[in-house]
């Protein structure tokens, strides 16, 4: 593959090329004919979607594996029936063997449905259909739980490990309903969490480890429940892994969990915000992170609300690179939506700020404005309007975006000016665009 693509960049370096071209060195390179693959995955519309079942044949000692592609034929982008039938050599890991096999798409005896016998001396623990996500897929196949989690433990496939945990995290989805049932899961996503060999495999289960917190109590199981008390306090002890990545994801998949969990990870996310070795992503995710859990505290506890939101407010204060601090901190404020944020917003729209606070400080004013009455929503749009005047394009576009936030008609005659008069398509549309939708409201 890479040959083919020196040569490619080589022979027309400068040049108009097409895809004809590139095919054709690629052929030369490949010494082989590859009009097929770059028929169905270039110049055709759509993508395989494959319906897998399998079972074990006890007599031959065989896995029968059935393929079937159920794609739409009609999907759009072409003529309808121009999306193929998809052909060629895919990977199949049975229990750890890996199997090589060929789709003949529409050239099989069943066009579209294809039958392989993989020789397997006993029953597998799992199969992984399409092993090494070579190709561009979407794949169903139905499992036991049991064979997700030997998936997840013993793939050396580091791609079927991750689809196993984002499976395993679907609790509900898989028909638990008691701690019981979730137990096993749980802890096959804690052991990969923490020893898998792959960053990706461990950052995966670490955020299958939030989504399965949220299934169990969706399912109706006690937020007090050891099994999801245990899955918290190991996402709490993955924000001191010694991999800043696995840091990195345990902070942010703290803010997504729901209130009854999230209410006890505060001092956590605090205590990253103020750690001295957190990166400047550790931190921004941290404030962010807070800033959805302080949006349950208003009902909870008026006390840890306050505490909680002048601790996010002093963090707006912070530079640093990129201002993503500053960033994470205005983006907080604004999830928790509290009317006295409006000044600070005011105050970091001014043109003394970078771009990114100052669109930051668009949105914040904009949610804030909306929750607020008369005069000072009208100081809200005023702000916002004014923004419209700025000569930079990306400033303007997100003061349309915040106008239509506010939602106040107020903005229309603004609007409408830009919409008229400003030098950029783009911004006219948006502010066409805007209006129509205030106009609806």
């Amino acid at each position: 593959f890479f040959k083919g693509i020196q040569t490619y960049l080589y022979r027309y370096q400068g040049q108009v090329v097409n895809t004809e071209m590139f095919r054709k060195v690629m052929e030369e390179v490949a010494v082989k004919d590859l009009y097929w693959f770059f028929d169905q995955w270039v110049m055709k519309p759509g993508y395989p979607h494959f319906l897998i079942d399998y079972a074990w044949d006890m007599h031959t000692k065989e896995v029968v594996l059935t393929v079937k592609q159920t794609q739409d034929l009609n999907q759009p982008g072409g003529i309808p029936g121009s999306t193929p039938l998809f052909e060629g050599p895919i990977d199949v890991e049975v229990a750890g063997k890996l199997f090589h096999i060929n789709l003949y798409g529409k050239n099989a005896a069943v066009p579209g449905t294809e039958i392989f016998r993989l020789a397997s001396e006993k029953i597998p623990d799992y199969v992984k259909f399409n092993s090494g996500a070579g190709w561009l897929a979407k794949i169903d196949l139905k499992q036991t739980e049991l064979s997700w989690i030997t998936q997840l433990k013993k793939s050396t496939d580091v791609s079927a490990r991750v689809e196993a945990s984002r499976v395993l995290s679907q609790g509900k989805w898989m028909g638990f309903e008691s701690s019981k049932e979730y137990r096993p899961a749980a802890d096959a996503l804690i052991v990969c969490a923490n020893t898998d060999v792959e960053i990706w495999a461990r950052a995966s289960c670490t955020k299958d480890m939030a989504d399965l917190v949220r299934s169990a109590l969706a399912a109706g199981l006690s937020s007090r429940d050891d099994m999801l008390v245990r899955l918290r306090e190991t996402l709490v002890a993955l924000t001191s892994d010694q991999e800043w990545s696995i840091r990195d994801e345990a902070v942010k998949v703290l803010g997504t969990l729901p209130p009854p969990q999230a209410l006890q990870v505060i001092s956590t996310l605090q205590g990253v915000i103020r750690r001295a070795q957190s990166t400047v992503s550790e931190v921004a995710s941290a404030i962010q992170a807070l800033g959805r859990v302080c949006s349950f505290l208003a009902d909870a506890s008026k006390e840890a609300y306050e505490n909680n939101y002048g601790f996010i407010l002093a963090q707006v204060a912070r530079s640093s690179f990129q201002d993503k601090i500053r960033e994470a901190a205005l983006g907080a404020l604004t999830t928790i939506g509290d009317f006295r944020s409006l000044p600070v917003g005011e105050e970091f729209s001014t043109s003394r700020y970078s771009e990114t606070t100052r669109k930051s400080a668009y949105h914040l004013i904009g949610t804030v404005g909306a929750k607020l009455k008369d005069e000072t929503r009208d100081q809200a749009r005023a702000i916002l309007e004014n923004a419209l005047l700025e000569p930079n394009y990306a400033l303007r576009k997100s003061a349309i975006s915040a106008l239509l936030t506010l939602g106040d008609p107020k903005a229309i005659p603004a609007l409408e000016k830009s919409a008229q008069s400003d030098v950029d398509d783009r911004i006219r549309r948006a502010a066409r665009e805007a209006i129509k939708k205030l106009k609806g409201k």
